[in-house]
């Protein structure tokens, strides 16, 4: 499932990040997309909820680097205007 990887890749990203990664405190669980529970804040899944198609942080003051695995998140449209983040990973 698309959205496991996906998941894994984003909480890995997220506890690479020197500023603002308490602001993302909704990315628990390992599928963000999965189940009837909230989404993960700034996450947009699609309409089947099994994977993640957007990506939208911008001004949330995030910093850091862009480390981990993207290759499970190469089709998500991403936003992070406003935040100190290399423009790619």
């Amino acid at each position: 499932m698309p959205a496991l990887r996906q998941g894994a890749s984003l909480t890995q990203w997220r506890g690479s990040l020197t500023a603002g990664a308490g602001l993302l405190a909704s990315w628990t669980g390992v599928a963000p997309c999965v189940g009837s529970g909230p989404q993960w804040q700034g996450l947009t899944c699609d309409d089947s909820r099994t994977a993640v198609v957007s990506l939208n942080l911008s001004g949330l003051g995030l910093a850091g680097p862009l480390l981990g695995d993207w290759t499970p998140l190469q089709s998500l449209q991403v936003r992070l205007a406003g935040d100190a983040l290399p423009a790619g990973p």
